[in-house]
């Protein structure tokens, strides 16, 4: 029986039972040019004002660090979505425009993993997951000119969406390195 209070799934909800269909989920509803047209956006407005998390030069380079290994690893997943993910997890969406990659190479488009890898090796799931909420935050609480050039609505469903990609891998990583996963909680 049918309870009231359902509500259809978001793609997070998918987690930790189906990192699969998350990940498909998250690259049906926002497709990868969209993502990576917005975070540069994102970029100057979290460094262009003192409310965020990266007032200091210390925090700014490491968070430059970080976004220039999230670009690679968000054109990853789709990457891998592409290729390793059964069509039944698409539904009837199709894959839309053909996108050029420009962050991973022909060798890292044909095993995504190498990119995903790479990237859950060297960041902590916790300091990915409070990165990207200091990220989110400095958007939210910019009040300048740029704010014009994105849509809030879109801030806070791009970043579940980023986070939703990240936690799916996270799981998919830990699957396949489980001693590894653990020392990088």
């Amino acid at each position: 029986m049918e309870h009231k209070y359902n509500k259809q799934k978001r793609a997070i909800d998918f987690l930790p039972a189906d990192p699969y269909k998350a990940i498909a989920e998250v690259c049906v509803l926002y497709d990868v040019d969209h993502i990576l047209r917005e975070l540069p956006a994102w970029l100057n407005m979290s460094f262009s004002h003192e409310c965020s998390a990266y007032d200091n030069l210390e925090d700014r380079s490491r968070f430059i660090e970080f976004y220039d290994n999230l670009l690679p690893f968000i054109e990853a997943a789709y990457a891998f979505r592409d290729i390793k993910i059964p069509n039944e997890y698409s539904g009837d969406y199709s894959v839309g425009v053909p996108y050029e990659f420009q962050y991973i190479t022909m060798e890292e488009i044909a095993d995504p993993m190498i990119v995903i890898r790479r990237f859950c090796e060297q960041y902590p799931l916790l300091y990915v997951r409070i990165e990207l909420w200091d990220f989110f935050q400095a958007v939210q609480f910019y009040d300048g000119l740029l704010k014009e050039a994105i849509y809030r609505y879109d801030t806070s469903c791009l970043h579940l969406y980023i986070q939703t990609l990240v936690e799916a891998f996270y799981l998919i990583w830990g699957q396949q390195h489980p001693t590894d996963a653990v020392a990088s909680k």
